[in-house]
């Protein structure tokens, strides 16, 4: 039976019938705004404070600066999750 992480996004857990399956490693692929980055940090913050789960994001065109300010929009705070040590910021 393949154990399932819920993703932090409940229309797209509902679609892959429970989330993503435990192990993979996941790609997110697209065209300009169509919400990849969007996806990716919703699954890193909702990952990193309700499961204690690790999570990796790399940008190469997006400053660190830049990805905190599009996630405190949606009220998602990484600066919070940093100083508790449950993300990390290879910036610094």
């Amino acid at each position: 039976m393949t154990v399932k992480i819920k993703s932090g996004i409940s229309g797209l857990d509902k679609i892959l019938k429970g989330g993503l399956n435990k192990g993979d490693v996941i790609l997110l692929s697209g065209g300009p705004g169509t919400c990849k980055t969007i996806a990716a940090l919703q699954y890193i913050y909702k990952g990193a404070l309700e499961n204690n789960e690790p999570g990796v994001y790399i940008s190469f065109e997006e400053s660190v600066d830049d990805l905190k300010k599009d996630a405190e929009c949606f009220g998602w705070n990484f600066d919070k999750l940093e100083k508790s040590k449950k993300v990390l910021n290879f910036t610094k």
